[in-house]
């Protein structure tokens, strides 16, 4: 149930009243993320038609307040979902900072040869070996995304062992790479955009038609050595992307990864 009377009266537009009053109540914590409805039982809370409530649910999709799932219903977006980015973090490290308790499921592990994009991102030659890992990530046991890295072979050349299903599954990748090989992680590009999901929708509980939040990572160590190339690639419903940016003369030092 939601709290808010609509002005029949008012000059307003009923489904922007309906946007309103649903806005505000998800801003107040009335409507607490994960929060389901549907444009059936909206519209006969409020006494309009489905193509009011459409309206106004649009909007509200738009400005990331809910998520429109076709065929479940409409969810309250989680508002605590934001992960700033201004430090090289993992995605472990992003979901404690948010009180979420980070879990990873390894879908494949193992040695393959390097495309002409990753050999290309990696500094090698199309065809030499590479280590590929398809990870899911999960958020207090909710998926929440699709990791594929692609480590080039001085990294886990020396210690191949340590990568295998179980190790990834109970360990942050990051872990991994600082504390048992020693690696010190320093710098990273990233290129963000959005993308249907296609058939990685059935890992995500999403559907085909759902957009994933897609970050491909190109990580170096202090040398400018590329340790990883990464492509994460997360449900937007749970995951919003922010940045800090500073104009010129104000950059602050950059941060360590410690």
């Amino acid at each position: 149930m939601t709290e808010g009377v609509l002005q029949r009266q008012s000059p307003l537009a009923l489904h922007r009243q309906i946007r309103n009053i649903l806005r505000s109540n998800i801003r107040s914590g009335l409507l607490k993320p994960g929060d389901v409805t549907s444009e059936q039982e909206l519209a006969t809370e409020f006494g309009v038609s489905r193509i009011t409530i459409r309206a106004a649910l649009a909007r509200l999709a738009r400005e990331g307040l809910v998520v429109r799932v076709p065929g479940r219903g409409t969810f309250i977006a989680d508002l605590h979902k934001l992960e700033p980015q201004s430090a090289l973090t993992s995605f472990s490290e992003n979901m404690l900072a948010l009180g979420k308790r980070p879990g990873h499921r390894t879908l494949a592990v193992g040695e393959t040869v390097a495309t002409t994009e990753s050999a290309e991102v990696l500094q090698l030659e199309p065809g030499d070996p590479v280590l590929h890992i398809e990870r899911l990530l999960l958020a207090d046991d909710v998926p929440t995304a699709l990791m594929t890295a692609r480590l080039p072979p001085w990294v886990y050349g020396p210690m191949r062992g340590l990568f295998t299903a179980a190790e990834l599954d109970r360990t942050s990748l990051y872990e991994l790479l600082e504390n048992k090989l020693g690696i010190d992680l320093w710098l990273a590009g990233e290129t963000v955009e959005a993308q249907r999901a296609g058939g990685d929708g059935k890992h995500l509980d999403v559907g085909p038609e759902d957009l994933l939040l897609v970050v491909e990572r190109r990580t170096t160590n202090r040398h400018g050595q590329i340790v990883e190339f990464t492509r994460l690639r997360y449900r937007a419903d749970l995951y919003r992307y922010q940045t800090r940016l500073y104009r010129h003369g104000s950059l602050p030092v950059a941060p360590s990864h410690d």
